[in-house]
């Protein structure tokens, strides 16, 4: 008998997957569908579910330790293990029911990233061609949450296109439907066609589809356009790149599949479960697992050579050509899909140029949204909108964006460097401003071409041994000059989080014929004149023959050649000499290139004190404080130290410190999530107090970039300062169910606030006790000039108020490579 019960379990068990696919497949339209998917469910492992109880203090400690801090023992052990498995999809799927006018019902389910990843990672592991691959939003985006009520509402009940879109009356003579979404916020077309937007369509599982997005509407109403839109195939990506920290990043393309498809359904899905043996219902979709399964087979991948702690740029990689880069790919007998693609794009953009019309903004952000809450939400692609992001959410994703933008770049032998705000924050703590709303790179125009040609419109997967981010390239027509112009749009490319539509602007550089209006190059090149009467002025030119409309731009882009300055759209402009070479550091602990002068250039777009520190250092409203290497905003610095002492905050002793600390606590559990932040990214900050303490030293400029080299060789990619934002909601909702739980069982909404108090106290006293930053130039390398450096020392942490204060190093007051 047992022998018996056993076969029919793994029967059961091998079979349970197979089995859903194919009952999604070939469902009877007449037949109950409940009915089969409860039999689908019973083909589970019953010891494979997960109990939930009340948790003791112990274990709550625990829990939340192995959820929130650095990775621990506890997080592997079973109560606490969060796999994404076969259970979890199996329970999630169902097929939408309701008459729908189409052949295959679409088969919904609850999304998660690691299903997506690990299904194409095992299919890009059997693919040894690389060849194309199906594609659907719905798996790589939660469009679920905003769309699976209306794929299982009934027909009669969906919105249409007339309950989203507000037409002009004389020109949409349709009456809103009488359904529930009569009263749904909605986006006015002002004089626009309802049809040019949206259209009811029976066949979509949804009601409708959308093929343009108003800008001009409410928060609700644009979730709701954005997520159709996406559904809807208003925009797919041409190729995916995932990204690997084992290997080479794998590049496949996309075949152009009809829409409303769902991994659910799919043969990928059949083809994971296929090559796994264990097909138990507790089979795990773990995508570092199948990535490190493509790197572990021949051909293995050759790392590639690196550049160099100094890289030069030719100034031939700030020009372009566009009629030659025309005409080169004309003459391109076989051109790949990318190839016609950007050639199109460039004919498009030069003939549209030369019509003289206005060019139109081709990106859209939420700054048009109505009632938005703070100025930080004017920062996220239209198209990939989900709805407000809170703080710390904004945070991390702009953590994870720039990080997998530092990997994707270096992976693909990209050059780009830091611009504008985030070249700011990197002078002072190596990360990113806490108000910061989107990050800023630069790129030579050059660069700015392969990633059109190259990269646009790919969804760049980031390595699962890093996070779940997925990130879409997006590159305008009108990227072939940098003369300044009227265009609503100053930034070239984006790197958007698909998530939120956070993104990170890419502007690209190079020769133009834009006026000089940088003074302090205009200086610069006024005693370089005075030194050598050679060097060619403004007024030096050739362009009387010229027509008089064409003399000026001809006049500006001779002597911008000349004396090597190159812009950016906006009109920006830079000596060549300001950028080149760049050098190598790290931006939220990953390898980043900084420009050759980057305090210069910084200092001609901001205000900066000489000191790192001090009762001056105050930006927007936050002030910067050594002690735990980061910008605290004046409420929460008061909640610290109290109001008197805000104007002291960067002469606070170890036992001030962990009073202040403690006491933050005790006021408040709320203040954990900022506390680790603070914690979290000491090594980043040390690793920043360690390369300022080089550059303002008195080596000469050899020495400097000696020993900051060697900081680089002794000093890999450092741990992230954020969680994954994807992971970390996931940890979130985990804690907060269990926790719910254990307050009802005690009676006290304050019992898992107690217990996180108590951690968060123990971590404050070994934080503390190590001093949190002592600099430890041993730790660079052996060098003649290595005691120079202690009278540099940025920041030691006090034991007591009988200790000296050391003086303020003017850090920030001159280049160190002038």
């Amino acid at each position: 008998m047992r022998v018996t019960r056993l076969c029919r379990r793994v029967v059961s068990a091998s079979m349970v997957m197979l089995l859903m696919v194919w009952l999604i497949k070939s469902i009877d339209p007449n037949s109950n569908v409940e009915k089969q998917l409860k039999l689908l469910k019973s083909q589970g492992n019953p010891n494979s579910s997960r109990l939930m109880w009340i948790l003791s203090k112990p274990e709550l400690a625990a829990l939340f330790q192995a959820l929130f801090l650095p990775e621990t023992a506890g997080l592997n052990s079973e109560f606490w293990n969060d796999d994404y498995t076969l259970k979890d999809l199996t329970e999630s799927t169902r097929v939408a029911s309701g008459n729908k006018l189409w052949g295959l019902r679409f088969p919904y389910y609850t999304f998660d990233a690691r299903l997506t990843a690990a299904v194409y990672y095992k299919h890009v592991q059997n693919s040894q061609h690389r060849g194309e691959i199906m594609f659907s939003w719905y798996d790589w985006k939660n469009l679920g949450s905003v769309l699976n009520p209306l794929i299982t509402s009934k027909p009669q009940e969906n919105p249409q296109c007339q309950d989203i879109f507000e037409a002009p009356e004389e020109s949409q003579r349709i009456v809103s439907s009488s359904n529930k979404w009569g009263s749904f916020p909605k986006a006015s077309l002002e004089n626009s066609l309802l049809s040019s937007y949206c259209t009811n369509s029976q066949k979509s599982p949804i009601g409708f589809e959308v093929h343009r997005i108003q800008p001009h509407s409410d928060a609700e109403s644009l979730v709701l356009q954005s997520s159709s839109f996406l559904f809807s195939g208003g925009l797919v990506p041409k190729n995916l790149v995932f990204l690997s920290k084992d290997g080479p990043a794998v590049h496949t393309s996309v075949k152009n599949s009809a829409a409303y498809l769902s991994l659910a359904s799919s043969d990928l899905l059949e083809e994971f479960l296929s090559s796994h043996d264990e097909l138990e219902s507790t089979l795990v979709f773990d995508p570092l697992k199948e990535i490190k399964n493509i790197h572990s087979k021949p051909p293995f991948p050759t790392p590639k050579p690196g550049r160099g702690f100094l890289f030069e740029l030719s100034p031939e990689a700030f020009e372009f050509d566009l009629i030659s880069q025309k005409e080169l790919l004309s003459q391109s007998e076989f051109p790949f899909e990318r190839e016609f693609s950007y050639l199109s794009s460039l004919r498009f953009a030069q003939s549209y140029d030369s019509s003289g019309d206005n060019k139109f903004k081709y990106f859209y952000e939420s700054s048009s949204i109505q009632n938005h809450p703070d100025n930080f939400q004017n920062h996220m692609d239209i198209r990939f909108f989900s709805g407000w992001v809170p703080k710390w959410k904004r945070l991390r994703t702009l953590n994870s964006l720039m990080r997998t933008w530092l990997d994707f770049t270096k992976s693909e032998n990209l050059t780009s460097w830091l611009a504008h705000s985030s070249l700011h924050a990197y002078l002072y703590s190596g990360s990113q401003f806490p108000w910061a709303a989107s990050q800023n790179v630069q790129m030579p125009i050059q660069d700015l071409h392969k990633l059109a040609m190259f990269y646009n419109q790919t969804l760049v997967i980031e390595s699962p041994s890093e996070g779940y981010g997925r990130f879409f390239i997006d590159v305008q027509p009108f990227i072939f000059s940098r003369d300044h112009d009227e265009s609503l749009d100053k930034v070239d490319a984006r790197f958007i989080d698909i998530d939120t539509g956070l993104f990170i602007d890419i502007l690209g550089v190079g020769f133009s014929s834009n006026a000089l209006t940088n003074t302090r190059i205009m200086s610069q090149l006024r005693n370089e004149r005075n030194r050598n009467p050679d060097v060619l002025t403004p007024s030096d030119d050739e362009s009387g023959s010229k027509p008089l409309e064409d003399q000026a731009s001809y006049k500006n882009s001779r002597f911008n050649r000349a004396n090597e300055i190159v812009s950016e759209k906006s009109g920006k402009s830079y000596l060549l000499s300001d950028i080149s070479p760049l050098r190598i550091s790290k931006y939220h602990g990953k390898q980043v290139n900084i420009p050759h002068r980057a305090l210069t250039i910084a200092k001609d777009e901001f205000h900066i004190v000489p000191w790192l520190f001090g009762p001056k250092q105050r930006q927007e409203k936050h002030r910067f404080v050594p002690a735990l290497g980061s910008w605290l905003d004046l409420p929460t610095l008061k909640a610290l130290l109290g109001p008197r002492r805000v104007q002291e905050a960067h002469t606070i002793t170890a036992s001030q410190l962990e009073q202040a600390l403690e006491s933050l606590l005790e006021k408040s559990a709320s203040h954990c999530e900022e506390m680790l932040s603070w914690f979290n990214s000491q090594d980043q900050f040390k690793f920043r107090l360690e390369e300022l303490a080089i550059e303002s030293s008195n080596l000469d400029l050899n020495s400097k970039y000696e020993l900051l080299q060697a900081l680089q060789t002794n000093y890999r990619d450092l741990p992230s300062s954020y969680k994954d934002p994807f992971l970390h909601e996931k940890k979130e909702r985990k804690w907060e169910e269990c926790t719910k739980q254990a307050n009802t069982a005690v009676g006290s909404q304050e019992y898992s606030n107690i217990i996180i108090k108590e951690v968060m106290k123990s971590l404050v006293k070994a934080f503390v006790a190590n001093h949190g930053l002592k600099l430890k130039h041993e730790e660079i390398s052996a060098h003649d000039n290595i005691s120079q450096l202690a009278p540099t020392s940025l920041y030691n942490l006090r034991e007591n108020s009988m200790e000296p204060l050391l003086e303020a190093p003017q850090a920030l007051k001159a280049d160190f490579t002038l």
